[in-house]
């Protein structure tokens, strides 16, 4: 899973990138290309479209970056419980063989 979370989380920057690259892109055609009612129109739209696809992606690149996060916690935790749990059986384990010893 950790895995799948880091592979995501690179997935989501990517394309963060690629939608600002052409976000750039689509500014410069925008800016440079001639400008009647109807283009300056789509072209307003293209542009609130990217700014919220934009604003989607990082969102989205943030809520598996926390998850990535609680999942190396809940991880480490388990671990530890792992080693704690093993432990008290091993000591369960030798009062036992002292007590059958007994």
């Amino acid at each position: 899973m950790a895995e799948d979370l880091e592979i995501k989380q690179r997935e989501h920057l990517k394309l963060l990138q690629e939608t600002r690259d052409n976000a750039d892109v689509l500014m410069m055609i925008g800016e440079g290309g001639q400008r009647n009612t109807e283009s300056s129109e789509a072209f307003k739209q293209m542009k609130e479209r990217i700014h919220l696809l934009t604003e989607e992606n990082h969102i989205l690149f943030e809520q598996v970056t926390l998850l990535r996060v609680h999942h190396d916690a809940v991880t480490k935790e388990c671990a530890e419980k792992m080693v704690e749990a093993t432990a008290k059986i091993q000591r369960y384990d030798n009062v036992k063989i002292d007590l059958d010893q007994t």
